[in-house]
């Protein structure tokens, strides 16, 4: 199997597991912002449920944390495909802001530039 197959391999499920995490993160928002309207809704104190409000909100900030790494090891696989000068082709959306500031391919740097 050639490099760049095996590539496009890692590629394609790298977008299916940030789609997944993303649909991940969304119906952990979609479940906390829920339970304070059925707890109002079922007429129960504040106090009640607290501990299961907290386990959604701790699970929703786990899992953007987990997100956070998936985007890290997304940018160090494209530095690492340059490095072994392969050809990088997005699978998903292509809009790849620099929000969290420079990439430097997270210590890995491509030394050969051509074949």
């Amino acid at each position: 199997m050639t490099k760049t197959l095996v590539g496009r391999q890692v590629a394609v499920a790298l977008d299916k597991a940030e789609a997944a995490i993303d649909a991940a993160v969304g119906e952990i928002a979609s479940f906390a912002a829920l339970l304070p309207e059925a707890r109002q809704r079922a007429q129960l104190s504040a106090v009640s449920g607290q501990k299961v409000f907290e386990g959604a909100s701790e699970t929703l900030s786990l899992l953007s944390q987990a997100r956070g790494r998936l985007v890290e090891t997304h940018r160090r696989l494209e530095a690492l495909s340059r490095a072994m000068n392969l050809s990088v082709q997005a699978t998903g959306p292509v809009d790849k802001p620099d929000e969290d500031g420079p990439r430097d391919g997270g210590g890995i740097h491509a030394e050969r530039l051509s074949a």
